[in-house]
């Protein structure tokens, strides 16, 4: 009686964990066994122009948001996302250039004054940061849900429009270099209509960032993406391997929407993220397995006697 009450304490130890880990609307659209959970996205922004040179170059800034409309778990083809609203805020700065003349520009974490979070945000959602704790300074994106909110799109007009009535953070990202991260961008405006079929694209980006504070508990964590983009930024090597979420199949151009008033730039791309229970979660179902083992053999044991 005593191993079983053991037993059943460890399986509601072990299920808790599984049931906290699906707590929130970002977890409830994850599968959590090890293969990616790709969000279909469909993004507006603004480029500050800080050096007003007129072309996209080191110093300028750019903000907006991702409102992740579909998922598509496992390759099983793209489906809503369930149980409310996903959405990431971003502000970032182009930080350099490849190399001069490239196009190629890298993206980090934002820090001009009056383009900053706490310069963006809902004055409530940044005094909640992620789930109480400060935004990380080396933050670019903040994964944001909602169970209540409409869909922001051709709706929201400033990142302030995302206030803490009815969003929460539940995750931010960004780029950790010990990581192997990056954001890239490469401009494309110059093809002006003299280029390829897709000639309308005005940047098309790629990243490899790091999840840096999360609120999902039951020790989720979070593995590197893996797979090549659909197409790789012409010249760049990095852009076949991923980090812990992965931006692929990015393409930004004109807003052409109903909102083309509140942002210049409309964007559509995949994140990727691959999260797991932490390995000791794993560990207590082993336990399971290795009792049952024995026991059965007990069980022989004793029949054979």
């Amino acid at each position: 009686m005593k191993k079983l009450l053991i037993l059943a304490a460890c399986l509601c130890a072990a299920t808790g964990i599984a049931k906290d880990a699906k707590a929130s609307v970002l977890a409830n659209n994850m599968t959590f066994n090890g293969t990616e959970d790709v969000f279909i996205d469909e993004s507006r922004a603004n480029i500050v122009d800080t050096d007003g040179n007129g072309v996209l170059s080191v110093g300028d800034v750019i903000y907006g948001y991702v409102s992740f409309d579909e998922r598509n778990l496992d390759g099983g083809g793209n489906e809503n996302i369930q149980g409310g609203r996903l959405a990431a805020l971003f502000s970032i700065k182009v930080t350099a250039e490849t190399s001069p003349g490239s196009k190629i520009f890298l993206h980090g974490a934002n820090d001009t004054a009056g383009t900053t979070f706490a310069d963006l945000l809902d004055a409530g959602l940044l005094a909640e940061g992620v789930g109480g704790a400060a935004i990380d300074s080396d933050a670019m994106f903040l994964i944001v849900e909602s169970t209540t909110a409409v869909s922001p799109v051709n709706t929201a007009t400033s990142l302030a429009w995302f206030t803490s009535a009815d969003w929460d953070i539940v995750a931010t990202g960004g780029v950790v270099a010990a990581n192997g991260d990056y954001f890239q961008a490469k401009d494309r405006s110059d093809y002006g209509g003299a280029g390829p079929a897709d000639d309308d694209i005005l940047i098309q980006e790629t990243a490899s960032l790091s999840v840096l504070q999360h609120t999902l508990s039951g020790g989720v964590v979070f593995l590197d993406n893996v797979g090549a983009d659909d197409f790789l930024i012409p010249g760049v090597s990095l852009a076949d391997a991923f980090g812990q979420i992965a931006i692929r199949s990015a393409t930004v151009t004109n807003n052409t929407n109903s909102d083309s008033a509140s942002w210049a730039l409309q964007d559509n791309g995949n994140f990727a993220f691959n999260a797991v229970p932490e390995p000791a979660t794993f560990a207590v179902w082993g336990v399971f397995g290795l009792i049952g083992v024995a026991s059965g053999i007990r069980r022989r044991y004793r029949k054979n006697s």
